[in-house]
């Protein structure tokens, strides 16, 4: 009986100790203009991946989630190929409003293939975004090249020349630094237009969607590939999302690294050792920082599960304490 108090009254303490909430990442995935059907299996594979690497992905295609109160629950809001048209968009006007909103408050952006081609008119999300879709090319084998910032963590998955069969987009001239190029065909037409390199992939430490009165602003995160199936069945590729979309929650905007941040998963509060891209971590940057984090391993500590680390010897000491005395007691 004393020895199962003793227990019982360990195993409450170890609890509270490692109680936590992963950080929480909206893919919102709504289409009111041309739908990719590899929608459900990137879906699954960002579920999958996420799960690896204790991110929590949750899918919606509901417009209505973009409100005030639903958003500020997410450390990151990702647009997978969410299409629309000009005279119809995804978002309505305070829909997009809160949107903008959320990034003011240091929320984290991630943008997947078609999402370039959604809310046109809306001015902060083509700051947010990066760059606009301009025109696709027939589908087959590409070359991409990861030569300019290799071992950026978006990037640091990626050979020097990947080759595989995938839709290459052309965007507009590209708002942000650029980590992913293609090799371009000889006499390439749009290249004053794209930019040279051609831009595949891109980032921001700052999204530049937020309003010029902003405090804070979080990370943002581009990537024009996934339109196949096949491309979501890809490790490099997965990996190239998850690389994204860890780098961009780390920039410590949002509650995931941040206890005094207004948005983020609102039960993130622990300590916990998680490791890299790849084999599953995220790494916080300092508030404010524009230093690229590709540590091995971190350390993520609430104020609070600190103050529990501190205290929780003394509680179990005491217990021990209290078992061993009633023992004694003959209780």
């Amino acid at each position: 009986m004393i020895l199962r108090t003793f227990v019982l009254w360990a195993i409450i303490v170890l609890k509270t100790i490692v109680a936590q909430q992963d950080p929480k990442v909206l893919v919102f995935s709504a289409t009111n203009a041309f739908r990719h059907d590899s929608i459900p299996t990137a879906v699954a594979a960002l579920e999958k991946a996420g799960e690896a690497h204790d991110v929590e992905i949750v899918n919606s295609e509901n417009a209505a989630d973009f409100n005030d109160n639903s958003l500020s629950r997410y450390d990151l809001v990702l647009f997978l190929m969410v299409t629309d048209t000009v005279a119809d968009p995804i978002l309505n006007t305070v829909q997009q409003q809160a949107f903008q909103d959320y990034l003011n408050k240091g929320g984290n952006f991630v943008g997947v293939h078609a999402s370039s081609d959604c809310l046109h008119n809306a001015t902060f999300y083509g700051a947010e975004l990066g760059a606009y879709f301009l025109s696709h090319r027939t589908i087959g084998p590409a070359t991409f090249l990861n030569n300019i910032e290799p071992m950026h963590p978006t990037v640091s998955m990626i050979p020097p020349n990947w080759t595989y069969s995938e839709e290459v987009s052309d965007p507009r001239s590209v708002g942000a630094k650029v980590v992913l190029t293609v090799k371009q065909p000889d006499g390439d037409p749009d290249a004053s237009v794209e930019g040279t390199p051609h831009p595949i992939a891109w980032y921001q430490e700052r999204g530049a969607g937020v309003a010029s009165t902003a405090v804070v602003a979080g990370r943002s995160f581009y990537t024009s590939l996934g339109h196949l199936n096949s491309t979501w069945q890809d490790n490099i590729f997965i990996e190239h999302v998850m690389g994204g979309i860890i780098w961009t929650i780390a920039g410590n905007t949002t509650r995931a690294f941040n206890d005094n941040a207004q948005v983020g998963n609102p039960q993130t509060a622990a300590t916990e050792t998680m490791p890299p891209p790849g084999s599953g971590s995220l790494a916080p940057a300092a508030t404010g920082s524009s230093v690229v984090s590709s540590s091995v391993t971190t350390t993520k500590t609430s104020a609070s599960s600190r103050m529990i680390i501190v205290i929780a010897p003394y509680y179990v000491s005491f217990g021990a304490f209290l078992c061993v005395s009633l023992a004694l007691a003959g209780l």
